[in-house]
């Protein structure tokens, strides 16, 4: 009895997968003409083994951190000229003189024709401002305005270089600073004009026209000053606007570090040239 049992509740078990078999192939049905995609496959997070990804080198990559690459180029720059510090100071020993830069500057009964130089700029910034207040009072147009503007700084270009070549008596070092000055001047005098000449024209629609167009050009007016101008020239900017923000007071701790850093570089700079620039010079 209870091997009849047995042998009835396999027959039981057998039939009932066979019919889980059967219904599970008869309810997903597989034709030979469609195989199962690869998205459909039960391991396809496996097989898409590969993703869309950006060089690094790209625009469109979104990485930043370049701070290994600069410091594996550095070691680099360090490494290939090393042994050219070494052999410059194993062949002419320490050269550089803060005393001689001074007697430099003291000779010729304190005579620098560099200094007077710079000091003419001063005659184009003038020139600048003046044609800027007459294109304001209507004296100018603003087509001969911006001729003259670009007169004004072709002769600031050609004046240094000219004097420079006729005057013998300008050290190298003075030469170099008296262009450098005048290249930074020419820049900030041509966002000057421009910057004036976008103000203009934003105060001219029509709108302006219509309602309140003296008070307008007199605020612009007001501008026009050898105050603004001169603060222009001396920020470390070369974009020219109205109205530069300031703090309420002068931060003196902020200006002594400046001034130091701007004395530190300078004493870079002038050591560089006296230990590896001069030397070459005298060779050649």
């Amino acid at each position: 009895m209870a091997a009849m049992r047995k042998r009835f509740s396999s027959v039981c078990s057998s039939s009932s997968a066979e019919e889980d078999s059967a219904g599970l192939y008869d309810s997903v049905p597989i034709s030979a003409a469609d195989p199962p995609s690869e998205q459909d496959h039960a391991y396809a997070a496996l097989l898409c083994c590969h993703r869309v990804q950006d060089s690094l080198l790209s625009s469109n990559s979104s990485f930043t951190g370049y701070r290994g690459i600069l410091n594996w180029i550095i070691i680099l720059l360090v490494l290939t000229h090393a042994h050219l510090f070494l052999e410059n100071f194993i062949q002419h020993g320490f050269l550089i003189d803060v005393k001689k830069v001074l007697e430099h500057l003291i000779e010729d009964n304190c005579n620098w024709p560099s200094v007077n130089l710079i000091l003419a700029a001063n005659m184009f910034a003038i020139t600048a401002l003046l044609l800027e207040r007459s294109q304001e009072k209507g004296m100018l147009s603003p087509t001969n305005g911006h001729r003259l503007h670009l007169t004004n700084l072709g002769l600031l270009l050609l004046f240094p270089a000219a004097v420079i070549v006729h005057e013998h008596t300008i050290s190298t070092g003075g030469a170099f600073f008296s262009l450098w000055f005048y290249t930074a001047l020419g820049m900030k005098l041509y966002s000057y004009q421009e910057t004036n000449r976008w103000y203009r024209q934003a105060h001219l629609t029509d709108a302006e026209r219509d309602k309140n167009v003296s008070g307008a050009q007199k605020a612009h007016r007001e501008e026009l000053t050898f105050q603004d101008l001169y603060y222009f020239l001396f920020a470390p900017t070369l974009c020219y606007q109205r109205d530069f923000p300031c703090t309420p007071k002068v931060r003196i701790n902020k200006l002594l570090h400046r001034l130091l850093e701007m004395v530190t570089v300078i004493q870079i700079m002038v050591g560089i040239v006296q230990q590896w620039i001069e030397p070459i010079f005298q060779r050649s």
